[in-house]
């Protein structure tokens, strides 16, 4: 063998051993149990030797390529993650990132990376460093929710017809586990919003409607949470109940027994998100559909009304706000005066009446009993119509109710008269109606209103939320209303005795 063969026989084992050592130092990188997200989990003692500075990254940070939603007074980052007991650091999805040369990331182990799961259930949080070339770092707190997060960012640029102050800025979602794509996903929108509701905009926490826009600032469809496509969308703060779950229950309730049938039509859908607005966290809210042609997939002859407040008044202008009509303003009011919606004498279908009854008077919905908080739907039939109620905005129930302010009085609302008007028309035109409404009764006892299907949904919304951390969170920012009175052992308890109550209300119509 000559020199120059040997040496080259000597020269190609070498680059072998070598390009083996990389895909070996390259495969144990990738399996290292101590990098998340893409960052390296370091021990606390690599803080030792730097120095600290107090610097704003809120506008240098991203998650999945979109800028981070951070509450910028407490420096915390919030990034959505699903997450189970399985779930190791090394198993978390995306990737943090800063775009600033030169400077890196780590996290510091203090012991909240051992079991995830756990952490998170407990509201506790990652310390993330920011190092700077100088041997400087700010550190962050990043928490990881099992809940989707929202981003808003924005300015107020102009005020309304309506005297409403418009913001404007860009949208942004994340999803662990997306129902369109059954994987993480990231959405985000250009949008215009403003503070919407009437006593609920007193809140400091404030309830907004979104309207989606795109680039040439047009209506935007998108689809958030498995709710369907729409550009219009609703934050709703939940600010009366402590538990957050009365909203959520009746919702399932509603949408998932008494809406299957071709006479109710389903309530507002939503989901649960926190919210992170221009740089401040606004706590635990739930992103809703807003009820309207698109959402009840309405005909073009149909008309929608929505009950806009308990104004006494002479003016159904004042009480009735109209959704959606084929026709002009002056034209649909005509309409509903004619069919007798403003003397509670329309073509109501009695079945929905009874559903809307039962479901009212189970959940003593008191704000619920008039023409606030529910919309009102003529569907055209033949030259005609007949008028369905679908309500919304139940969170004043179950010993929740308005009398100059929320109060949570349980025995009060336990035992007070629910019936609302609709239910006394339909009754004076049909004598057996207060027979078939308690039949009625007695067939949804053995489904959608069991303790056991009831407590069900409760039990699991109180999972995703306890599991996320988030009520800790919104209640350390916002606190309770009803100061400790208003529980979910509470909720459960008014459940009961409320089925009591109307299985011996309604047993006294079936003899």
């Amino acid at each position: 063998m000559t020199a120059f063969r040997y040496w080259r026989w000597v020269a190609l084992a070498m680059l072998l051993i070598t390009l083996t050592g990389v895909i070996i130092i390259c495969e144990h990188f990738n399996n290292n149990s101590n990098v998340c997200l893409g960052i390296p989990v370091k021990e606390e003692e690599i803080l030792s030797s730097l120095q600290t500075v107090d610097y704003d990254y809120s506008k240098n940070l991203y998650f999945n390529d979109e800028l981070c939603a951070i509450d910028k007074t407490t420096k915390t980052i919030y990034i959505s993650q699903s997450i189970d007991t399985s779930t190791s650091k090394k198993s978390l999805t995306g990737k943090l990132r800063i775009d600033i040369n030169g400077y890196y990331l780590n996290f510091i182990d203090n012991g909240a990376f051992d079991n995830i799961a756990f952490t998170v259930s407990e509201g506790k949080s990652f310390r993330l460093a920011i190092i700077n070339p100088l041997k400087q770092y700010t550190e962050y707190t990043v928490v990881f929710t099992t809940l989707p997060v929202i981003s808003l960012n924005g300015e107020e640029t102009h005020i309304d017809e309506e005297n409403r102050k418009i913001s404007t800025g860009e949208l942004c979602i994340w999803d662990p586990s997306d129902p369109d794509t059954g994987r993480y996903s990231v959405k985000t929108s250009s949008l215009e919003w403003h503070v919407r509701g009437n006593s609920s905009a007193l809140f400091k926490k404030k309830p907004y409607k979104l309207s989606l826009k795109d680039k040439d600032n047009e209506n935007k469809n998108l689809s958030m949470l498995g709710l369907g496509e729409d550009d219009d969308w609703i934050l709703n703060p939940m600010n009366a109940d402590d538990t957050y779950l009365r909203e959520a229950l009746l919702t399932q309730l509603w949408n998932s027994h008494l809406a299957t049938e071709d006479y109710n039509y389903k309530m507002s859908a939503g989901g649960y998100v926190e919210v992170i607005k221009n740089g401040e966290y606004f706590g635990l809210y739930t992103l809703q559909r807003r009820i309207d042609k698109k959402y009840l997939s309405l005909e073009e002859n149909d008309i929608l009304f929505k009950g806009s407040n308990l104004l006494v008044s002479d003016d159904p202008t004042d009480l009735y706000e109209i959704v959606y009509s084929p026709y002009d303003d002056e034209r649909t009011y005509s309409i509903a005066q004619e069919i007798g919606l403003f003397d509670q004498n329309a073509p109501y279908s009695p079945e929905n009446i009874a559903d809307i009854q039962i479901f009212v008077s189970f959940a003593s919905a008191l704000d619920n009993l008039k023409n606030k908080n529910m919309f009102f739907l003529f569907k055209a039939d033949g030259d005609s119509y007949r008028v369905y109620l679908i309500p919304w905005d139940m969170d004043l129930s179950f010993g929740l109710h308005y009398d100059m302010g929320i109060e949570y009085n349980y025995d009060f609302c336990l035992n007070v008269d629910s019936t609302r008007n609709e239910f006394y028309t339909v009754s004076a035109q049909n004598s057996s109606f207060y027979k078939e409404t308690a039949l009625r009764w007695q067939e949804l006892r053995k489904t959608a209103l069991t303790e056991e299907t009831i407590f069900g949904y409760i039990e699991s919304s109180n999972l995703e939320l306890s599991q996320s951390g988030a009520v800790i969170r919104n209640t350390n920012k916002w606190g309770l209303l009803h100061d400790g009175e208003n529980t979910i052992e509470g909720l459960r308890r008014f459940i009961s005795d409320k089925l009591k109550n109307l299985d011996a209300y309604y047993a006294k119509f079936i003899k």
